[in-house]
């Protein structure tokens, strides 16, 4: 399991609000929750195969302190990059101190990445 020493990039957990501007736009919205302590490991090409097999299309896994108010409706930033988080899972260590955060790295706008593997279908 991931060591708290590795945990060494800050990131932003935000929560994300579409709201209408108009008859044919939205206005995307985002406000900052917390910044954290995370481990970010990007996921190699099989292993992205694998999470789109299963339904999850990830293409990278971030840890960070386990925390009550992460779920899937909130995005990540670091580095001026958005992450949409496909699954929440709890660390499989008895003492439960951790979040896996199975993502998907966004394009700018908010889309999904146009290198993502899902983006080419």
């Amino acid at each position: 399991m991931t060591a708290i020493g590795k945990m060494r990039k800050r990131v932003g957990i935000y929560s994300r609000a579409d709201t209408e501007a108009g008859t044919s736009s939205s206005l995307l919205t985002r406000t900052l929750v917390a910044e954290v302590w995370a481990q970010i490991i990007n996921i190699t090409g099989t292993q992205q195969i694998d999470s789109r097999n299963a339904g999850a299309g990830v293409s990278h896994r971030i840890t960070i302190r386990d925390r009550s108010d992460v779920s899937k409706v909130n995005e990540i930033k670091y580095d001026g990059k958005w992450y949409t988080i496909a699954t929440v899972q709890r660390a499989d260590d008895e003492r439960e101190r951790f979040l896996v955060l199975e993502c998907l790295q966004l394009d700018t706008d908010g889309t999904l990445d146009s290198q993502s593997p899902e983006a080419a279908e």
